[in-house]
């Protein structure tokens, strides 16, 4: 809902701040005192670009602040585009000479693409100018579905569209990708026979690296156990022999100081552990056979090995791995069936087809109501010889079913039309009233219209007031007129007059006082000349509407 709008140095405005309520508002005045002035305004501080200088004349810049009351749907918005989210929304404009301007949302800087997207989920504009969503094509199919209430039909038409384009994507690819998929076969087949030439398990690969590491090093092997040995047991300075005469020393003591004992025991088995090691140091020696051939054999495995290993860009060790791998890819794309693609295609088509079918039916039967209940109202809109149809086609399949979904007007001697062919924006606002009253379609806390009451009045003009008054029940609207029979329906009456400062003619807006409003009424009755016939005539309009249930 539309707070607050504080306008400064625009156009014939000096400065003026109107606050607004829920319900029904009305801006009445003059001709030419600037009633439209505050949805220029308004528009502008929405995003909109200005078509010519709207800086009062002298003036530097222009502001213009807009505050709005927040809501799930405003605050979604925000958080998406990590604004600050309050219990309000602030929108702040500037515009300096060179009609170049800063937009603010909540005090942080926004373009004005952010602006205008903002705005649209707070507030809809309907004037000669402003009915995009009624021409709209996608707005006319969702107001028709919107009041339809088939909603089920929607979704699953939807989800199943989902599900088939995704259906004729995997279709596509596997066509596309059967070529290349064959390329990848015979790769595969290539790396798996190439493996399977030298295939071994893990325990072979780490037993022939042991075995080639021993026997290239065989000399030096034998060489260095055959020093151990000559260190232990070669002479009577070897290690197990000096530590048998240390032996006997120890034995001659022992009855001197029998603490060691100990010492002794610990020098029998260091001589049993030194015997035992010559003992099996002699036999690694004798055992080992030099076999040049079988040396041979193992280098020739182990270059295979590692030719194999830098082809395929893998480690030695992860050979194995990297074959069961392949394997498991050949078989997953033996397993690749393009008919298996071609029937989930055609199974989520029929599906699609069935339900956007039957959304159709019904958005057809649905068409056929909402025209006759909309053609009955703007009947009484000062559009008796006017007929609405909504017209349900055939049209491009789509997420939202096969149709294409017009708005017609038409008369008894004219074939039907679009009706963005209608010329008059007090007739196409007049039709989205009573689109709005029967529907209750706009997703906007506020709606604003202009010019709905243009060439018409009396019974017509009251209807009007009912059905604003109606819709002001679940929206903020606001309205600018120049007919009483709609002011009187009005929870709050703006004054939009002319004054004169200096060598300016300025404009101000000025909430009404009860006798101020009835003043005014009296005016729109009755002219520039207040007599007591218009008072009383328009006292009497206020008290009908006052004592009236809407």
């Amino acid at each position: 809902m539309l707070k607050t709008l504080f306008i400064k140095n625009f156009i014939i405005i000096n400065e003026v701040e109107v606050n607004f309520n829920n319900g029904l508002a009305v801006f009445s005045g003059e001709t030419g005192a600037g009633k439209s002035i505050f949805i220029d305004a308004l528009s502008l501080v929405l995003g909109n670009r200005p078509e010519t200088n709207v800086l009062k004349q002298g003036s530097s810049y222009a502001e213009i602040i807009a505050i709005f009351e927040n809501s799930e749907k405003s605050s979604a918005w925000l958080e998406r585009y990590n604004i600050k989210i309050k219990s309000e929304i602030t929108i702040r404009r500037i515009i300096n000479k060179q009609s170049r301007s800063k937009g603010y949302i909540n005090n942080s800087k926004s373009t004005m693409a952010n602006l205008r997207s903002l705005g649209s989920i707070l507030v809809k504009v309907y004037s000669q100018y402003a009915h995009q969503d009624l021409f709209n094509s996608e707005s006319q199919r969702t107001i028709l579905d919107s009041y339809g209430g088939y909603k089920y039909l929607i979704q699953q038409t939807n989800h199943y569209w989902k599900l088939w384009e995704s259906a004729k994507k995997n279709l596509d690819n596997s066509i596309q990708s059967a070529s290349r998929l064959q390329n990848e076969l015979d790769h595969l087949h290539w790396q798996a026979n190439e493996i399977e030439l030298i295939k071994f398990s893990d325990d072979d690969l780490l037993n022939t690296y042991s075995e080639y590491k021993k026997l290239s090093n065989i000399e030096s092997i034998i060489e260095t156990c055959d020093s151990v040995i000559k260190y232990l047991d070669d002479n009577q300075t070897s290690a197990y022999r000096l530590t048998c005469k240390s032996i006997n020393l120890i034995q001659q003591i022992i009855e001197s100081d029998p603490s060691l004992l100990k010492i002794y025991e610990e020098l029998i088995s260091a001589q049993i552990a030194m015997k035992e090691v010559i003992y099996d140091l002699n036999s690694y020696v004798s055992n080992i056979e030099i076999d040049p051939n079988r040396l041979k054999l193992l280098e020739s495995k182990i270059y295979d090995i590692e030719t194999l290993s830098k082809k395929l860009k893998t480690k030695p060790q992860d050979l194995n791995l990297l074959y069961q791998k392949i394997q498991n890819r050949i078989d997953e794309i033996k397993n690749t069936n393009i008919d298996i693609f071609k029937n989930q295609e055609k199974l989520n088509k029929e599906q699609y087809i069935n339900y956007a079918t039957k959304l159709s039916e019904q958005r057809v039967k649905t068409a056929i109501k909402l025209s006759k209940k909309v053609t009955d109202i703007i009947k009484t809109l000062a559009m008796h010889d006017k007929s609405f149809k909504i017209e349900v086609t055939d049209g491009n399949k789509s997420s939202s079913g096969i149709d294409s979904v017009r708005f017609l007007i038409h008369d008894q001697f004219s074939t039907p039309k679009s009706i963005m062919k209608i010329s008059s924006g007090g007739e196409i606002s007049r039709i989205y009233l009573a689109i709005s009253v029967i529907t209750n379609h706009n997703n906007t806390p506020s709606i604003i219209f202009d010019e709905i009451d243009n060439g018409i009045g009396g019974a017509v003009a009251e209807n009007i007031g009912k059905l604003l008054k109606r819709i002001s029940n679940s929206h903020q609207v606001l309205v600018i007129t120049h007919l009483p029979q709609v002011a009187v329906y009005a929870d709050n009456h703006f004054l939009v007059n002319k004054y004169k400062e200096g060598n300016a003619i300025l404009s101000k807006i000025s909430l009404l006082s009860n006798n101020e409003r009835t003043e005014e009424i009296a005016r729109m009755l009755g002219g520039a000349e207040i007599t007591i016939t218009t008072i009383n005539h328009a006292k009497e309009m206020l008290d009908k509407i006052k004592n009236s249930n809407y």
